[in-house]
């Protein structure tokens, strides 16, 4: 198993950031893709920008971009209306047979 399934197992969303040149490797690998160096695995930064959304059966689905680098869709866990653009933070994460990502919107500071 991945350092990132083991990660999402335990509730923490890791990402590998690698040693030489500093590009982050997603979608998860072993080695960075640029240069081939080696990772060191870290939490993942946030919040991310809602990039997009869509609504199905009563559940919002978004996809949310992090740190310039990692896209992940999941479900927004909050009854709002999301805007394009707006900050979110991932309120869960989970591995049971496949990745689950749950996000909520962070509220604007005025």
């Amino acid at each position: 198993m991945s350092v990132f399934e083991t990660g999402l197992k335990k509730g923490r969303f890791v990402v590998g950031q690698c040693s030489k040149c500093q590009k982050i490797a997603w979608p998860p690998n072993d080695f960075c893709s640029g240069c081939f160096g080696s990772l060191l695995w870290r939490d993942l930064k946030q919040p991310g920008t809602l990039l997009e959304h869509s609504q199905k059966d009563g559940r919002k689905f978004c996809i949310v971009e992090f740190e310039r680098a990692v896209k992940i869709m999941g479900v927004l866990i909050e009854d709002v209306e999301p805007t394009i653009g707006q900050n979110i933070q991932l309120a869960n994460c989970g591995f049971d047979k496949s990745p689950r990502f749950e996000f909520s919107v962070v509220p604007e500071v005025n």
